[in-house]
């Protein structure tokens, strides 16, 4: 049993290991995979985003 998605995971580990994350890239640049670029990029853009509380996101509903 999983406790966590994978891209929430591997945000985690590129929130906490930013020279990870630039090997990474640069790693799937030299490769050329464009579909691996898009997985880490969206992996990478989890990383970054704000978390709001739960309580928070009442104040977004109409």
């Amino acid at each position: 049993m999983r406790s966590k998605p994978h891209d929430e995971a591997m945000a985690e580990l590129y929130r906490s290991d930013p020279f990870l994350a630039r090997q990474v890239i640069n790693a799937i640049l030299m490769d050329g995979d464009s579909a691996e670029l898009a997985i880490v990029l969206r992996q990478l853009a989890l990383s970054v985003q704000p978390q709001l509380p739960e309580a928070d996101n009442r104040l977004h509903k109409s």
